[in-house]
């Protein structure tokens, strides 16, 4: 598939990313993505991965993030806006990404709920 230099880049770049814990196994073959070797002027090898079959795998989004301009749009004739629910939620977050999976399906649902209460 790869050249012996080109396996031996792989190699080392996959094994930089899990030591510094970039990246980790999965068991979920749909989850996997391509690498793509991409030479890089000086001669070396930029490792790059091609996400296409990991988007099909992603559930899709029921509850899309609104977008800045409505966003920015209804906020037109308050006098005062907070930001300080955004950095809440942004915190939330951050937590969320700690918490094992099946905890994390409900409180995205919950997060998903409020992000469209804010946007309405």
């Amino acid at each position: 598939m790869f050249g012996v230099e080109r396996s031996q880049v792989i190699k080392e770049e996959v094994d930089k990313l899990l030591k510094a814990k970039y990246i980790r196994p999965v068991q979920y073959p749909e989850w996997m993505a391509n690498v793509v070797l991409v030479p890089k002027l000086n001669g070396k090898w930029r490792l790059c991965i091609d996400f296409t079959d990991l988007n099909k795998a992603c559930p899709k989004n029921p509850f899309p993030l609104p977008r800045i301009d409505v966003l920015v749009d209804s906020t037109s004739g308050c006098e005062m806006l907070s930001f300080l629910d955004a950095y809440q939620v942004t915190i939330r977050f951050l937590w969320l990404r700690k918490i094992k999976k099946k905890q994390v399906l409900s409180q995205i649902k919950e997060f998903s709920a409020m992000m469209s209460c804010i946007s309405a």
